[in-house]
């Protein structure tokens, strides 16, 4: 199929391929019990690390633990629409943005134009954090964060907008830990208004992001979830309600 962005396949990426059932998270109350272990764990690495290396290993904890809720949650949701386990998958592979044939055109400088027409294959490689593919098609992109705030927004909202342009069809969601968003993302209900600063960045943008938060309350730089003093608690209605969400984006089986 003709691209609409002229876009590859980096398939010397090691981190492209993943595989379609590996995360053994099965339900809410499982992934809840996974969410409060790895917390532990990164209690446990705050305590043994010196301060310059906490930084690392808390946002690799973080990082890895949003992903692998995500993961699960997506699966969750699939079999509740009663998809087969065997047509999900899920890849990081990224796509190679090469430079466009109208930029190169108007280029005043000849060596200019040689250069970019010998390496515009090259160009860029970009992806989002998973790339939800149901019989191989790319259905779902979604970005997992530890938390996003606003100027984090912009960034992923342009990634996905990339990745739609040659994927049209696919749904688009933010799945964050924590909010910075401001406005209601942290509210703990199944319905949020938003926050007009993030709302003013989308409509900027001719598709839907759909931002779902896994905790209650706005996130404070000063009160990390890491600090015993400051824990939240992963709820499982949270999850329900994460699961909900990301079923609605999910494509029914065939």
């Amino acid at each position: 199929m003709k691209n609409k962005l002229d876009v590859d396949i980096d398939k010397d990426n090691p981190q492209s391929t993943v595989s379609n059932m590996n995360n053994p998270l099965t339900n809410e109350k499982e992934i809840c019990q996974f969410y409060e272990n790895e917390i532990r764990r990164a209690i446990s690495e705050s305590k043994s690390n010196t301060e310059r290396a906490l930084g690392g290993v808390l946002r690799s904890i973080k990082g890895t633990l949003v992903a692998d809720i995500t993961e699960a949650i997506v699966k969750i949701a699939w079999m509740k629409k009663g998809g087969s386990p065997y047509v999900i998958k899920f890849d990081q592979a990224r796509e190679i943005l090469c430079v466009k044939e109208s930029y190169i055109k108007r280029q005043k400088n000849p060596a200019v134009r040689e250069y970019l027409n010998s390496n515009r294959k090259e160009g860029f490689g970009f992806s989002v954090d998973k790339h939800v593919f149901i019989d191989g098609e790319l259905v779902l992109g979604i970005e997992c964060k530890a938390y996003a705030e606003n100027a984090m927004l912009k960034r992923i909202l342009f990634d996905f907008d990339l990745l739609k342009q040659n994927h049209p069809d696919m749904n688009c969601a933010l799945v964050q830990l924590e909010s910075m968003l401001g406005g209601d993302y942290a509210n703990g209900k199944e319905f949020q208004l938003g926050s007009i600063k993030s709302h003013a960045l989308m409509s900027q943008f001719d598709y839907d992001l759909n931002i779902i938060t896994l905790l209650e309350g706005e996130r404070k730089v000063n009160e990390p979830v890491h600090d015993p003093k400051h824990l939240k608690t992963l709820e499982p209605k949270l999850v329900r309600i994460a699961i909900e969400r990301i079923k609605g984006l999910l494509p029914n089986p065939h």
